[in-house]
């Protein structure tokens, strides 16, 4: 077998002013700290329209609805889009969100999905754009440019918001294979092939488990590939009352470290 290794480089961009405008009804963020209530969702980019509520197709890359979630938490926010991700430094005043310099992964994708990061960065680069924020079950936040363009946002609570608790940081090595689970709760289904690994300060690794081990549970985010041989930066979770066969731990993906393709 041999393996090639995925890379992904940084490139940086300037971003200028950014805000967020909402429903008629609503008056932006109550409170001395809204940057607190933000940063409790990822806002998934609902709808894109123009100011005579035409839909935007660059918005869309090409999907019937838009695959866009924005973050916002502790002066940074973060774009994903259908290919890279845009992120930088933030401050809040008022109903403005202000954007500090902008930094992007550079991969290549499908001309639609490029479109898409482009029409990302110019919507949100050096533009002065005030916001609101409607808070209920599932909030919206809507962006309007000074071309009277909209970007409405539908707010889906973090992990963090779910759990009600602060997460543990792991490392995992994820195998490309996967093997027949052992336990009697999972037998019958395929378990991932795990290793844990534990980095120094200095990023460099200190441990790693000798042998693969079963994974009985689920990672939340992250998709098995057969052919990629995967590390992972998972938050773990303790589950309050979790039920008598589930595990007292939840795990969400926080980043992709690494990957090889196992050819």
């Amino acid at each position: 077998m041999t393996k090639s290794v995925l890379k992904s480089s940084l490139f940086c961009a300037t971003a200028g002013i950014l805000a967020l405008s909402a429903c008629a009804q609503t008056t932006g963020p109550q409170g001395n700290n809204p940057d607190q209530y933000l940063s409790q969702y990822h806002w998934n980019l609902q709808s894109a329209v123009n100011q005579s509520n035409q839909t935007l197709p660059a918005f869309y890359a090409g999907k019937q609805q838009p695959a866009v979630t924005l973050d916002i938490n502790e002066g940074r926010f973060n774009l994903h889009g259908s290919c890279n991700r845009l992120m930088g430094s933030y401050t809040t005043s008022a109903n403005t969100f202000t954007g500090g310099m902008l930094a992007s992964t550079n991969m290549a994708c499908a001309p639609a999905a490029m479109e898409q990061d482009g029409s990302l960065a110019l919507f949100f680069s050096e533009q002065k754009i005030n916001y609101k924020l409607n808070k209920q079950e599932a909030p919206t936040l809507t962006f309007t440019n000074n071309k009277g363009e909209k970007l409405v946002f539908v707010g889906s609570p973090t992990a963090d918001t779910r759990y009600g608790s602060k997460p543990e940081t792991v490392f995992l090595a994820v195998s490309h294979q996967t093997r027949a689970c052992s336990d009697g709760v999972s037998r019958g289904r395929q378990c991932l092939m795990v290793k844990e690994i534990r980095y120094g300060e200095n990023g460099v690794k200190t441990y790693e488990d000798k042998e693969w081990s079963n994974f009985y549970d689920h990672i939340e985010g992250f998709t098995h590939n057969k052919n990629t041989d995967t590390v992972l930066r998972v938050k773990r979770y303790t589950v309050a009352n979790p039920p008598a066969d589930a595990s007292k731990y939840a795990y969400v993906l926080d980043m992709v470290v690494s990957q090889a393709l196992v050819k």
